[in-house]
């Protein structure tokens, strides 16, 4: 089979792109994903955007434009939620639509709805999916059980990797920011080169399991219903309140309101259970590696006396 099945590197690729990749394999497709996020990317995800759109969705713009010659279909989900009770970004919600209204000339969008308020939603996107593209149904549910056979080993993997963590006697950051965020090549990989460098673990939100959040999520009277900065309050505030870590990081970007609460929020909890320094980091396109790179050198400064004295 020779069509070609485009995936942008941006937004929720980084905390399902195993399942995603593994999906569309199972079922024959040939995969291109695009490469690590870059200068060039961004401005171009920044002309096709309005204002006001948050700097991770200017990044999917710029992948999406990258992949519009180059392949037969793109995977462009619309998440609505990935918790029961809980929702996700609006922007998630409208994504297909603001893509194809932004971007002219796409070949054919793969629009699943994802929305764990629904029974079975992952079944009913993947089978969704498979209608689309004129694959039988028992192909499609045998490709959609290893896609999610796949990533159930990813997030093993990674809880593993807290343990291992944990049971070291290394110093240790918590890197608190959403996936897409601190994991993307521009925001986040050179902030974790960094901290790496200076001899620190790094333990981040996708590594608690979801016990451990609900745990943290106790030092908050009124439930989140944002599922991702669920996540991240959960996470601080365990690490934070079990000493696990020496500081924290956040980093956020420019516009996005529920994380401009929420991060001010982890940072006066934190501080009422514990005295481990916090820092925030937010970037917007304009930010430059120079200053933010001086204030985390500052910050394990801070870090290295604490921990000597």
């Amino acid at each position: 089979m020779n069509t070609v099945i485009g995936i942008p590197r941006g937004l929720f690729f980084h905390l399902f792109n195993d399942g995603w990749v593994t999906f569309f394999e199972e079922l024959g497709f040939k995969v291109k994903v695009t490469g690590p996020s870059n200068k060039e990317v961004l401005n171009e995800g920044t002309k096709l955007a309005l204002s006001e759109t948050c700097l991770p969705v200017k990044f999917y713009y710029g992948h999406v434009l990258e992949l519009a010659d180059k392949v037969d279909y793109i995977f462009v989900p619309r998440l609505v939620s990935i918790n029961k009770k809980e929702f996700l970004c609006p922007r998630f919600m409208g994504l297909p639509d603001t893509v194809e209204q932004n971007i002219s000339d796409l070949p054919p969008l793969i629009v699943p709805t994802i929305n764990y308020n629904n029974k079975e939603t992952w079944k009913s996107a993947a089978l969704e999916v498979g209608n689309q593209l004129n694959i039988p149904y028992i192909k499609c549910y045998k490709a959609f059980l290893k896609a999610s056979l796949k990533h159930k080993q990813t997030i093993k993997n990674q809880q593993a990797e807290l343990k291992d963590k944990l049971n070291k006697d290394n110093k240790k950051i918590a890197l608190i920011g959403r996936d897409y965020i601190i994991n993307d090549e521009i925001t986040g990989i050179g902030i974790q080169k960094k901290i790496e460098g200076a001899g620190y673990d790094i333990i981040t939100s996708n590594m608690i399991g979801n016990k451990d959040i609900d745990e943290g999520n106790k030092h908050i009277d009124k439930k989140l219903y944002w599922t991702l900065n669920r996540r991240l309050f959960g996470s601080a505030l365990y690490l934070a309140n079990n000493g696990f870590v020496d500081g924290i990081v956040q980093v956020i970007t420019f516009g996005c309101g529920p994380d401009s609460i929420v991060c001010e929020l982890i940072e006066r909890k934190v501080k009422q259970i514990s005295s481990i320094p916090n820092l925030t980091l937010t970037l917007d396109e304009h930010t430059g590696e120079a200053g933010m790179f001086t204030r985390l050198e500052a910050f394990m400064d801070l870090l290295e006396r604490r921990i000597t004295n």
